[in-house]
C-alpha cells in the first residue's frame, strides 16, 4: 500500500489532475490487485436478484437500527455496546 501511495502525485491539485487521465486506471488496478491479494476481498459474488433484494432489507435494517441507537433512545449501555458489538456478525448456525 505504502508504494502505491508514492505514485500518487500529491504536491498539488492540479498536478494530480494532469496524472489520474493517463494513470489513474492502472493504479486503480493495481490497488485492487493489492486489496483482493492482502485482503481476500474482490470476489465477484454473482448474486441473484433475490439475493439481491436480501443484501439491501438487511443493510436498511441494520441502518435503521444505527439511527435508533443515535437518536438518544433508552437503551442501556451494556444492551447499546452488544448491538455495536454484533451488528454485522454472520449468523451463529448453531444457535436455535
Amino acid at each position: 500500500m505504502e508504494q502505491l501511495k508514492n505514485y500518487l502525485p500529491v504536491s498539488n491539485r492540479d498536478i494530480f489532475r494532469e496524472w489520474w487521465p493517463n494513470n489513474g486506471l492502472e493504479w486503480t488496478k493495481n490497488l485492487r490487485d493489492v486489496i483482493i491479494h492482502y485482503r481476500n476481498i474482490g470476489q465477484d459474488w454473482q448474486f441473484t436478484e433475490a439475493q439481491k433484494k436480501l443484501l439491501v432489507q438487511y443493510y436498511q435494517a441494520n441502518k435503521f437500527l444505527m439511527e435508533c441507537l443515535n437518536s438518544g433512545c433508552n437503551v442501556s449501555p451494556a444492551v447499546r455496546s452488544h448491538i455495536e458489538d454484533n451488528l454485522f456478525l454472520p449468523l451463529d448456525s448453531s444457535l436455535p
